[in-house]
């Protein structure tokens, strides 16, 4: 009895390890790695599903998924403070100038109408700082696109360039 429990245990073993590598494996191929390298500065606030709140954590989660980083972060003040340094290192700066889908009531205090106005004078000078550095402007949509793999950025060797190939969801 001892002697196929210790066989069944060994060939349970060898398929959990063989599972293992074949996810291993397997892993790059079902998540693939669409932002291999890059480096993102986000600036402004960013809403990805449009309902009014900022949802910056989830962009940054979703960048570092998919083999990216966010160097810069420059959130509204109500949100959380500035982090990072603005560098050349920096590929992309991601804005949302979106509105969102339903009607915010925003506060219309001075105190709450001084800090928007701050915040647009900051973004104003941030991208314009960003260009000067030769940082390029992505829109949060085509982020967005690039995550879910409808546009995909693939070297052409003979063109000596990135071209995007967008891919259509039948």
């Amino acid at each position: 009895m001892s002697l196929k429990l210790r066989v069944s245990l060994r060939g349970f073993l060898a398929i959990i390890a063989a599972c293992g590598i074949i996810a291993w494996l397997a892993r790059g191929w079902l998540y693939p790695n669409r932002l291999p390298g890059q480096r993102f500065a986000l600036v402004g606030p960013i809403d990805i599903d449009r309902d009014g709140r900022d949802d910056r954590g989830r962009l940054k989660w979703m960048i570092l998924r998919n083999g990216g980083t966010v160097d810069f972060d420059l959130p509204p003040p109500w949100v959380g403070k500035e982090t990072g340094k603005l560098t050349p290192r920096i590929d992309w700066y991601v804005t949302d100038d979106r509105l969102p889908l339903r009607g915010i009531n925003f506060s219309r205090s001075e105190p709450m109408a001084k800090m928007r106005s701050e915040l647009g004078a900051r973004v104003g000078q941030v991208t314009r700082d960003a260009r000067l550095e030769g940082i390029r402007p992505m829109p949060i949509e085509r982020l967005l696109k690039v995550i879910r793999g409808d546009i995909r950025r693939q070297f052409i060797p003979w063109r000596n360039h990135w071209c995007e190939i967008i891919r259509i969801n039948n």
